[in-house]
């Protein structure tokens, strides 16, 4: 079987406080994950979330994620090489993050 350049799929509908699964490799996307939960598997991604994620799980390699989070959102990175950027998408606590792996870049942007 060919492998596949990437593949998105929404988990049910694409209704808010559903999954979100973004899996593969090489993806360009901006999507929005307004209320949901986020999962994303694959390397060398470049990735916009904006809505206000409720949760965002990232596990691969070389891969760079731009969220715009829920307040007090779970993130988990695992991998190597990861670059988060987040903003929160209303004001209140920011995310719980954890991370495993090596060369994980984590930074706040705020909002304009």
């Amino acid at each position: 079987m060919r492998r596949l350049a990437g593949l998105l799929l929404l988990l049910a509908s694409p209704a808010a406080g559903e999954t979100l699964l973004i899996e593969g490799s090489a993806l360009r996307q901006s999507l929005d994950c307004t209320g949901r939960d986020v999962l994303v598997r694959g390397h060398r991604n470049a990735l916009v979330l904006t809505g206000g994620c409720r949760s965002l799980h990232v596990q691969g390699d070389v891969s760079s994620i731009r969220a715009e989070l829920e307040p007090g959102a779970r993130v988990t990175l695992a991998g190597e090489v990861l670059d988060l950027t987040w903003s929160l998408s209303a004001a209140g606590a920011p995310p719980r993050i954890a991370e495993q792996g090596r060369q994980i870049s984590i930074a706040r942007v705020m909002p304009r």
